[in-house]
């Protein structure tokens, strides 16, 4: 973030890069690409999910029945992630998994709460000495709940999404640019 920050030149890469972002998911061109890119998205999200968060912090730390449930989890999901990346090269995995931005999100918030309701259930059953707060249970209970509603409802549509990402691209264009006239300003006041 520094290199962009006091680097002129990487800071005019990254708004090209950035505007050339912003303009493949333009909505308002009619090259498709956004809604192509969305599921690559939305699977490379995924990923970092599963990698970063879901595998060192529950599946290393985990025994017995709690490490079979977060195997499932993270089973289901990278399932998930690689259909969604194979269904942009063959079409006919398109019906299997639901491509729908709100639908992903439903699912992993309902995974995470029913895995966690149930990692609860078992340790206080079996007579762990982990001790689960009264709130983060209330806090499971509405992560299934959000996630049965995103799931069933999807209130939000990709087209919704591809304009967020559009709008942060185009953001990011705008204040990279502002960085370039003032890396160009400073340069000049220096000379």
């Amino acid at each position: 973030m520094k290199l962009i920050k006091e680097n002129l030149v990487a800071s005019i890469i990254v708004a090209v890069l950035a505007l050339a972002a912003a303009v493949c998911f333009c909505p308002l061109i009619p090259l498709g690409w956004g809604l192509t890119f969305i599921t690559i998205i939305i699977a490379l999200c995924l990923l970092v999910y599963l990698f970063v968060y879901l595998f060192p912090h529950v599946i290393v730390k985990q025994k017995k029945i709690n490490l079979t449930l977060s195997i499932i989890e993270f089973s289901v999901l990278i399932i998930i992630a690689i259909l969604l990346i194979l269904e942009n090269f063959i079409p006919a995995l398109a019906n299997i998994v639901p491509s729908e931005v709100c639908v992903i999100i439903g699912i992993v918030l309902w995974l995470r709460g029913s895995i966690d309701i149930l990692r609860s259930y078992n340790d206080g059953v079996s007579g762990n000495k982990t001790k689960y707060s009264f709130w983060i249970v209330i806090l499971d209970v509405i992560l299934v709940s959000i996630g049965c509603w995103f799931f069933f409802v999807s209130p939000v549509t990709n087209s919704i999404f591809v304009w967020i990402i559009f709008i942060l691209f185009a953001v990011a264009f705008v204040l990279l640019l502002v960085n370039v006239i003032k890396l160009i300003a400073d340069k000049k006041k220096k000379a």
